[in-house]
């Protein structure tokens, strides 16, 4: 996405949500969803800004509107009783030899390499911590 891009996306996040800011305050929210959204594809970001404009409410952050475009793309990763879910699946896959297409998502495959599955809570809680560490490099620096 380019900078003008984003920088219509901010007008369209101040329009929808009536924000009354001074001229100098819109170039740290537009450097902000710059540093968060640059990224991806625009049509996809507005298609996220839209359907929180839709739902009403507080206007989104940057980190939410990446997260919402994960989710509708599948990339977001699941919770941590999904992921136990998945990991079993793999590993009862490899266990078996079973060649099923299975849908793991990353950060799954990445808890599993650490400490594998054979205890559920450890994993889940692993899970949870790798949860929160994957969110809070979507937050900005001071939600963290």
């Amino acid at each position: 996405m380019t900078k003008e891009q984003v920088g219509l996306l901010v007008d369209v996040v101040i329009g929808n949500w009536n924000l009354k800011l001074i001229p100098s305050q819109k170039i740290p929210m537009t450097k902000a969803w710059e540093r968060y959204l640059s990224d991806m594809d625009y049509t996809e970001v507005s298609h996220a800004v839209d359907a929180r404009a839709m739902a009403g409410g507080f206007p989104p952050k940057p980190a939410e509107i990446r997260l919402d475009v994960l989710k509708a793309k599948g990339q977001a990763p699941p919770g941590a009783v999904e992921a136990l879910a998945q990991a079993k699946k793999l590993t009862d896959a490899v266990q078996f030899g079973i060649t099923l297409p299975l849908n793991t998502h990353d950060l799954v495959r990445e808890t599993i390499r650490e400490i594998g599955v054979q205890h559920d809570v450890a994993f889940k809680e692993r899970y949870e911590e790798k949860l929160l560490e994957y969110f809070s490099r979507l937050l900005p620096p001071n939600l963290s």
